[in-house]
């Protein structure tokens, strides 16, 4: 197959080609031309055309398009990225950035690997634990190990441990969305505290203001904030812990590193 031509259909190309059979091993060879693959029905040139489409349109969209199914769509995006990106340069490594996704139903993760710097994808590999994250520090050698000045990950224990085993000298950095999301825990536990201490009276300020305590200040309307106001003034332990929530907040606002100290 090659490109569509104007609103028609996939075209069909026809071509000789020479088959021989090796000596050695008996099987027989066909030798294709070198526009297209080796392997699939297809040229190179609308392997390529399908995969540049892959990066702006879900493949269902552009299978339609080309008259292929979802998963040839994948597997010449696949194809091409294998033949035609550079492996990842592993040299000069300051800092990474580990995280795990999710790529089918069933909780199947695989754990990616990206130059924090960059954003260059270093490396893929299915699952989350502490050997797979090992199996990339394998491919470093000394030197590349000790240029690593931090990584940044969520708080998966896996991770950690294979980063503090395999880059003892390197810093580890939490993500901004997990920190927040233990912080907004230890605000709401500090609220359950104080309304089982309150008294009645007390309790009815207290009552409902979860949403005001873990929400964006810009996010709440006006009487929202005159409650939330309220809320502050008649409790000093929930005052205190939103405050500190929001001045942890706002160091992910400074510019430079000297402003946090």
């Amino acid at each position: 197959m090659d490109l569509p031509i104007a609103d028609g259909p996939v075209v069909y190309i026809c071509f000789p080609n020479v088959q021989g059979r090796c000596k050695k091993c008996l099987h027989f060879v066909t030798t294709r031309p070198k526009e297209v693959h080796p392997t699939r029905n297809a040229t190179w040139r609308l392997m390529r055309m399908v995969s540049a489409w892959a990066a702006h349109a879900p493949a269902t969209q552009i299978a339609a398009i080309y008259e292929i199914s979802d998963s040839t769509v994948r597997h010449y995006d696949k194809e091409v990225l294998k033949a035609d990106l550079a492996p990842p340069d592993l040299d000069h490594l300051r800092t990474l950035l580990v995280d795990e996704k999710a790529v089918r139903r069933g909780h199947n993760y695989v754990t990616i690997v990206l130059n924090g710097d960059t954003g260059e994808l270093l490396y893929m590999a299915e699952g989350k634990k502490s050997e797979v994250l090992d199996r990339f520090f394998e491919q470093l050698s000394s030197d590349q190990k000790a240029s690593i000045e931090a990584v940044g990950i969520d708080r998966s224990g896996a991770y950690q441990s294979s980063i503090q085993e395999n880059l003892p000298g390197a810093a580890i950095v939490y993500d901004r969305f997990h920190l927040m999301m233990n912080l907004h825990q230890a605000v709401d536990q500090v609220r359950r505290e104080q309304w089982r201490e309150a008294s009645e009276q007390d309790r009815s300020v207290i009552k409902g203001s979860r949403f005001l305590l873990l929400a964006h200040a810009e996010n709440l309307s006006e009487t929202g904030e005159k409650k939330l106001e309220a809320l502050l003034r008649a409790n000093k332990g929930l005052s205190m812990a939103y405050q500190l929530k929001e001045q942890f907040k706002g160091i992910f606002q400074y510019q430079k590193q000297g402003w946090a100290l």
